[in-house]
């Protein structure tokens, strides 16, 4: 597998980029695992991701993460949840660039992802945080429609209905669950000689 140094991006489109802090909430039903809290896209300054599935989150506007993403969840999807902490990267070694169709992704473990879209050039960083459901889902006039719980074996196989940033996320998800490995063949390493952290410039 190639190897890169985090210094190497300087200059290219994925440094360029201003990072929102962003944070996904993972709410799965009965605590298993095997099923996953889902939503369709509705946001009108967004019209290339409208209709696709996403895990709810948003913008982190400065609060807790994990606040954030409880907060998100029942904006969007009407659950009350609790936390069940942040979901971490634990088959991840290293920190990974991921260069795939529509989006540049960095995975950088234990809890983080980047993530660039090359369509819009719209950029987002955040956490996944694991959420228990307290009450059941209900449509909300707000970015997201038609919540609902989704088979995670069944959300993998149909990844493509989602947006770039939620199918990565539900391709680290999926792999903790499953127990299967989080790299793939195309995967680069990125050492940091310099953390990622101070090379990218990050909004709140």
């Amino acid at each position: 597998m190639k190897t890169i140094l985090a210094t190497d991006i300087v200059g290219s489109d994925f440094a360029r980029g201003v990072y929102q802090s962003t944070v996904l909430g993972y709410v799965s039903r009965n605590g298993n695992g095997k099923e996953i809290l889902v939503a369709e896209r509705r946001k009108p300054d967004d019209p290339l991701r409208a209709g696709q599935l996403v895990i709810p989150g948003g913008g982190t506007e400065k609060q807790d993460v994990v606040y954030a993403a409880q907060r998100e969840v029942l904006e969007e999807t009407g659950v009350e949840t609790k936390s069940l902490g942040i979901f971490t990267f634990s088959g991840l070694v290293h920190t990974i660039l991921r260069d795939g169709k529509y989006a540049t992704v960095v995975i950088q473990p234990p809890t983080k992802l980047w993530i660039r879209y090359k369509d819009s050039g719209k950029c987002y960083t955040g956490y996944i945080v694991r959420l228990k459901p307290l009450s059941e889902p209900k449509n909300m006039e707000s970015d997201a429609a038609n919540p609902r719980y989704m088979c995670l074996d069944q959300a993998l196989e149909e990844i493509d209905k989602f947006t770039p940033g939620s199918g990565v996320a539900l391709e680290m998800i999926g792999s903790e669950e499953f127990g299967t490995n989080p790299v793939k063949n195309d995967d680069v390493i990125i050492d940091e000689d310099i953390p990622l952290g101070d090379l990218l410039k990050v909004i709140y």
